[in-house]
Formats: C-alpha cells, sequence, structure tokens
C-alpha cells in the first residue's frame, strides 16, 4: 500500500465514521474536490455571488436545525481544501466574506486528471464504486440525512483557521482597529496581506516604525518593547486614526537606516496594524480585536532560515525573537489577545 492509497483510505474512513449514510458518489465528489478544489474558474464573479445568496435564502429553514450548534463551520476534506459551510453565515460570518474566500480559492486552477484518476482506482479497491459522472453530485441520501452538510464552498484549508477572526470582523458595526502580533514568522504579514484582500482595509506595518540610530541607547533597549518608535507611531498613527482623519507616516528602514517616501492613508472601516509590537500599551491604539500568532520553535527556526538566510536568523535566535519574548511576557501580549491562532 502506498502512501496515497494510506491517505485515501484515511480520508475515507474519517468520512464515512461522520457521514455512515454517505454513498459512493458523495465521496467521489469529496475526492474530486481536494483534487481540483473548487473544481473552475469564476468567470462571472456577480453570478455567483447571487447563486450564493440564492442558496442560502433556500437553506433558510435549515439553519433552524437542531445539530448547527453541534457542527463546525468548515471541515478539512484533504489535499489543502476544506469545505466552508453556509450555515456559517447564520453563526455572524457575512455573506460576502463567504463569497471572497471562495473567489480567492478559485484563483488559478488546481490538480490533474491522472491524479484524480488514480485516487478514484484506490477508492474502487476500497470497495466504493459509483456511477456517477461529471459533474458530481451528492446522492439523495446524502441530502436527505445530512441537510446542513449539503450546503458548502469549498475553499483553500490555510483560510479556515481564521474563520472566527472573520466573524469577529462582520459582528462589528463601525470602523475597526485589529492588531495583529506574535512570534516572528508566525505568520503576521500573510494575515494581514489575507485580510486585506478579503475586506480591501489599510495595513500598517509596525516594521515601519522602529528605532532610529540615535534612540536605541542601551536604557531604551532594556525597556520591554522598548526598540520600537511608540511615541511616533501614536502621534503619527494611533491619534488621526482615533479621530477618523486621513494621515501620513513615513516608514524607517533598518536596512538603510533612513525614512522612505510618505505614505498616505485615507481612513477605511478596516485599519490592520501588523507586526511585532503591535499591541504595545504605550503605541495609544485602542483597537476593537487583537490577534495573536503563535509558532513553534523548530518551525520558527526553519522558516526564519528560509526566508532571511543563515547570518539574520542568527540574530533573530540570539537578539530579537528575545526581545520579543520579553516584551510578550511584561505586557501579557498572548493572554490579553482576544484570539490567538
Amino acid at each position: 500500500m502506498n502512501n496515497l492509497h494510506k491517505e485515501i483510505a484515511a480520508i475515507v474512513d474519517t468520512y464515512m465514521k461522520k457521514y455512515p449514510m454517505a454513498q459512493a458518489a458523495d465521496i467521489l465528489k469529496m475526492l474530486y474536490q481536494g483534487e481540483f478544489g473548487p473544481g473552475h474558474l469564476v468567470k462571472d464573479t456577480a453570478g455567483s455571488r447571487q447563486y450564493l445568496e440564492d442558496e442560502y435564502v433556500g437553506m433558510t429553514d435549515i439553519c433552524v436545525h437542531p445539530g448547527r450548534a453541534q457542527l463546525a463551520p468548515t471541515e478539512d476534506i484533504g489535499f489543502g481544501f476544506s469545505r466552508l459551510y453556509l450555515h456559517a453565515v447564520a453563526e455572524g460570518l457575512d455573506i460576502s466574506t463567504l463569497h471572497r474566500l471562495f473567489l480567492l480559492s478559485t484563483e488559478k486552477a488546481y490538480g490533474a486528471q491522472e491524479n484524480f484518476a488514480a485516487k478514484v482506482n484506490i477508492l474502487r479497491l476500497l470497495g466504493f464504486d459509483s456511477d456517477e459522472t461529471t459533474p458530481f453530485r451528492h446522492s439523495k441520501v446524502f441530502k436527505e440525512n445530512y441537510p446542513l452538510q449539503s450546503h458548502y464552498r469549498v475553499v483553500k484549508t490555510e483560510y479556515c483557521r481564521f474563520i472566527p477572526l472573520f466573524i469577529s470582523i462582520d459582528s462589528m458595526q463601525g470602523n475597526v482597529t485589529l492588531c495583529i502580533d506574535g512570534d516572528s514568522a508566525a505568520g503576521k504579514t500573510t494575515l494581514a496581506r489575507l485580510l486585506q484582500q478579503i475586506y480591501d482595509c489599510n495595513i500598517i506595518h509596525m516594521d515601519s516604525f522602529f528605532l532610529q540610530p540615535h534612540q536605541r541607547t542601551p536604557s531604551r533597549l532594556e525597556q520591554p518593547g522598548g526598540n520600537v518608535d511608540y511615541e511616533r507611531f501614536n502621534a503619527e498613527v494611533a491619534m488621526p486614526l482615533a479621530a477618523g482623519k486621513a494621515f501620513t507616516y513615513r516608514p524607517f528602514d533598518c536596512r538603510t537606516m533612513s525614512f522612505g517616501d510618505e505614505i498616505n492613508v485615507s481612513p477605511k472601516r478596516i485599519t490592520v496594524i501588523e507586526g511585532s509590537y503591535a499591541q504595545h500599551p504605550k503605541n495609544g491604539l485602542d483597537s476593537a480585536i487583537n490577534v495573536f500568532l503563535e509558532i513553534d520553535e523548530a518551525a520558527q527556526a526553519a522558516r526564519i532560515l528560509s526566508r532571511n538566510g543563515a547570518q539574520m536568523a542568527a540574530r533573530f535566535r540570539e537578539k530579537w525573537i528575545p526581545m520579543e519574548k520579553k516584551y510578550h511576557a511584561a505586557f501579557d501580549i498572548k493572554q490579553k489577545s482576544d484570539l490567538v491562532f
């Protein structure tokens, strides 16, 4: 039994334990989605949004199903894809957010026919065979027994861990300031970019506010979180942001030890502050949502080495990571965060 056979067998075993009434066609559909993702590129964005809205309206009665509370908003179907259930809208996820996550997952084609054919052959060896042909559909038995699980969109699994964050954002009224803090190489910038793709929000990088050379005194660097210019951040970002005004700041580049060109920021409903020290209490922010991203030490070391090279990795290990840990501990950053991933 090769690795693919073992993986398919494990996926099918898990699926059948959760859905014992599932038919071969339902498993075939799951494997197809795991290979090809959403299955096609969306050419009519407006049409796909309307279809989603119509489907959700049509399942309104199903959303009061007593089993909804026990059903997670997402389900991993393997190979980097998950099902994002439409009932998540009833839990607070805006339908626009759900649709955007779906669109982001369809921006390129995935999978190969030969890979899918291999999976179908393994499925037959496991005793499941179906006369179903493309496009694959859920069986009538599945729809009758699992009505909530019959309505979803396939999205990248990497998006699904942040569903609680998306629900928090979508549930808030008015302007939202969101701070993403946490461990080095934990994905803070990546999450900020994802939020920008979903919500068209402003992003302010804390890397733009590290100390200038004359500020790097021993006494300042001894302070927990003292290596960030929280005074300048407060004056140039936090104060105008609180007032709902447009503002301008100049990012400081630690590589050249100089300021870059001015960045103009116009007010938007959501502003994301991302990077180490984003939640420093002296920043002066009144943030609505605080997020902390963590990563285990082995994965962190590997990611930094790949991203920054051996020389910089040593500096992270010997200097910057200990400084971040000191800051996290001094201000209980993780404990005081609203969401931890």
